[in-house]
Order: structure tokens, then sequence, then C-alpha cells
């Protein structure tokens, strides 16, 4: 082997060390978005799934009007276009994907809304199981919050609960809940003491919701909140207490949370690398760094969407850029903060497998199976959905 073959040798062995390259699981793109004429671009957030393996979701342009659809992949991976937006008041470029009712109505937020221009202060949207759409809240009202962040989660009674980034009394964001009717409810008005908060919210048994926001704080760089089911508001953590943010700075995706209460999530910088971390908040308060993302070797870094969890200790998620490729990772951290890359975007010519991966968490299946979108790459160059199995 000449003194080249052996450079490289040595390089190829120091990549593969410096982070685990798992090689068991299968990667492969259920639809490429823009094959046909209307069809969305740009697919983002989180996907729902039904008992039938049918996948929902939305993309933030395309469509007949070019401001975004919502669509059905069924398990023969076949699309359907639900629905085509259309210029306010109708919501718009939604970029957080949907949540499934148990009634089949899928539900989201967006731009636009009956107060607000083509972009808008933000609206929640609902489509019924036969394809009805309707803007249930708009925001901007004068009373309520602004830009509408992270998406919705429901509860067993069909309430939908969310935040904004900005607005409501001191202008810092706000806490909402909204009923299937459309009622909204303002529940907690952000300030400077937790601000701006980005992420989906995080709903237990006893109707207590976890949340994080990117600013505010004793150190201005995030926080880790509750606000229980008695209305009581509790930041939990207070991010980069330190020179230099090892702890993380500036959560923007949502949270998950084990049997013993502990919250898990992701912050966008901070950490050993500052290129954003996974974290682990104790019920107590005590924080821990399980990853730093930006090691040498192909680790992915800026990590702008939540984890999803096996229940068994383990954590997926997806980087923004990194990896073998430069174009963002899935990965998975286990509960001793070993980190795995299960797949590195863009190994294929001209990015047919995606990249640009987005605001929306994994969704895992019973087998295991993970499901995800990404705003560019595939054939057309306008987005994918895809899996990867274990």
């Amino acid at each position: 082997m000449n003194k080249f073959s052996w450079a490289s040798a040595l390089v190829i062995l120091l990549v593969l060390s410096a982070s685990t390259l798992s090689t068991a699981q299968t990667y492969s793109v259920l639809y490429s978005f823009g094959n046909v004429t209307g069809d969305g671009i740009s697919p983002s957030g989180t996907l729902a799934r039904d008992s039938a393996g049918n996948l929902y979701g939305t993309t933030q342009s395309g469509g007949t009007q070019g401001v975004g659809i919502i669509f059905k992949l069924d398990s023969s991976n076949a699309e359907t276009i639900l629905y085509n937006f259309s210029l306010a008041p109708d919501a718009i470029s939604p970029p957080y994907g949907v949540v499934r009712s148990n009634s089949g109505a899928l539900y989201g937020s967006a731009n636009g809304g009956r107060n607000g221009t083509q972009l808008g202060d933000g609206s929640i949207f609902k489509i019924t199981a036969s394809g009805t759409e309707s803007v249930l809240h708009s925001f901007g009202n004068g009373t309520d919050g602004l830009n509408p962040s992270g998406g919705l989660i429901q509860d067993s009674k069909g309430n939908s609960y969310g935040v904004t980034v900005s607005g409501g009394t001191h202008g810092w964001g706000t806490l909402f809940k909204i009923t299937p009717a459309g009622k909204e409810t303002i529940l907690y008005n952000f300030t400077l003491a937790a601000a701006n908060p980005e992420g989906a919210l995080l709903l237990d048994q006893h109707g207590n919701l976890y949340g994080t926001t990117a600013s505010g704080g004793k150190y201005s760089f995030g926080t880790v909140y509750e606000y229980s089911a008695a209305g009581r508001f509790h930041v939990i953590y207070n991010f980069c207490q330190q020179a230099h943010c090892p702890d993380g700075s500036q959560p923007i995706a949502g949270l998950v949370r084990d049997s013993a209460g502990n919250l898990y999530g992701t912050t966008l910088n901070g950490g050993a690398n500052l290129q954003g971390t996974v974290f682990k908040v104790t019920p107590s308060g005590t924080e821990s760094v399980l990853h730093s993302f930006g090691l040498a070797g192909g680790d992915g870094y800026l990590p702008i969407a939540g984890l999803v969890t096996d229940g068994s200790g383990n954590f997926y998620g997806t980087t923004l850029y990194g990896g073998a490729n430069s174009a963002g990772t899935i990965f998975k951290i286990d509960s001793a903060g070993n980190e795995s890359i299960l797949y590195s975007f863009c190994a294929q010519p001209s990015c047919a497998d995606g990249n640009v991966t987005t605001f929306g968490t994994l969704i895992r299946d019973g087998s295991g199976n993970l499901y995800g979108v990404t705003e560019g790459g595939g054939f057309f160059q306008s987005g994918v959905i895809f899996k990867i199995t274990p």
C-alpha cells in the first residue's frame, strides 16, 4: 500500500471512530414532491400517522395557489392532495405539519388568517375527514399572540394547545388553548423570565404542559418550563449557566418525557463544540448534556427539531447540517449519551434522498420505523418523505 493509501485509510479510521456509524438501518424515499402539476413543494413539520399507516402533512409552498397543501401518503406511497391553501384570509404556508384527532380531522398552525397580511399574524386551521377546511382562529386581534410556532398538541377532549413566539401582554409570546369550536384562551403571557417560545408543547397524563423558550431566563439564553394543570408557571432550568454555554443554549424545539419525569430535548447552540446539544433535565431542575454536536468525523450539528423516544432509553432526531455529506443527519442517542449516525443526507447524486431537514420531529411506528420530511432534495428538488427501518 503506498503512502497516500495509508493516509486515506487512517482518515477513514478516524472518521469511523469519532462517532458510531450504524449500518443496520435501511433508508428509503417514500415520495418525492413536485412530480405532478400542482404538487406541494418544501414539506415541513411533523407528520401524522393513522392506524392504517397513512401519513399526513403539509408543504410550505406549491399547490394550485402556490402557498402550500395538506397531503396524505397511503401505505402504497401514493399521494393525495387533501387541500390547497389560498391567500389570506385563509391559512397559508404551514411550516409545522399537522396533528390528527380521533375523528380523523387534521389541525395545524400556519401564516395568514383574517387579521393578517398575506404572510399574516398566524392562524389555526382544521380540515375534516371529508376534506372541509376552516380557519378556527386568526391571531393578531390585539389581545392575543402573534406568529404561532412549533405546531399543536391535543388532549383527549380535542382541545389544541400551542405557543406564539411573540405578542401577548408583554410582547414575548403566549401559551394558548383552542377548543374544537375555535374558542381561544390565553393561558399564559411570557415575560423576560422565559421569552419567545418556539417549540411544540408536551402534555403529561396529569394535564401539565412543558416547553422551551429560545431566550429569556436568568442568563438570556432560554429555558425549560412547566405550566401546571392548576395554572402555575414555573421555570425548571435556565440555560447557559457557565461561560460559552457548555450546557447548551437557545432550545427551539419541544421536549419528550420519561416515566421518571425527566425531560429531554435539543438546543440549537452551545455545548462543548458550540453547535448544539441533546440534554436531560430532571424534575428538580438538574441538567446534563447527553451529547454535544459538532464532533469531528461526520457528526451533525445545529439540531433544530426535537426528539422521539423508543421507550427503552434511546432518542432519535435530526440535524440541519453536518454528516458525511454536510447536508444533515438522522441520529440516535442512547441513555448513556452514546451517539450513532443512522443516516447522512445527500448521499445520492443531486441529493435525490433529500436534504435540509425541518422543524418537524421524527415519528415512530410500532415496529420502530422512523418517518420524516426534508424541505429540499428529492428527484425534483422539492423535498421528500422518508422512512428509516431499523
